[in-house]
């Protein structure tokens, strides 16, 4: 996946001589292929809701409205990061609930193509999820 509309803020593109990258691909950082893998129209601003999967967070109430909001839907993406799973049934308790419930959301307003819920993501990774939707808009 390409991401030649998003340009990371570490340099100044415009700066450089008029085609000095027309024939590079702009170094994406890897958190942003593993969330945009998740879209089928990844051209589309980001919503972004980064938490653990915890009651108290809404994350469902969340998906819940992007869900029965079509026109949120044909506008933007939801990405949820919701710290880092191996898997399901090794989750706590309550976390693995949480996720269960956005899993069934999902299907109940087949929200596939439209919702990024990536299995892991590093401390490092948060700014450039950050600069991802900020970048998206």
């Amino acid at each position: 996946m390409e991401f030649h509309h998003i340009v990371p803020q570490d340099g100044d593109i415009e700066t450089e001589p008029e085609g000095f990258l027309d024939h590079l691909a702009p170094q994406d950082p890897p958190i942003w292929s593993e969330i945009m893998r998740f879209f089928t129209n990844p051209r589309k601003p980001v919503i972004l809701a980064l938490a653990r999967p915890d009651p108290k967070k809404n994350i469902t109430t969340l998906v819940k409205a992007f869900g029965e909001c079509r026109p949120l839907r044909e506008l933007a993406n939801l990405t949820l990061i919701m710290g880092n799973r191996d898997g399901i049934d090794e989750m706590s308790s309550t976390s693995s609930s949480v996720l269960l419930s956005v899993l069934k959301l999902i299907d109940k307003y087949d929200l596939y193509g439209q919702v990024a819920y990536p299995k892991h993501h590093k401390q490092s990774d948060v700014p450039e999820i950050y600069r991802l939707a900020a970048k998206t808009k």
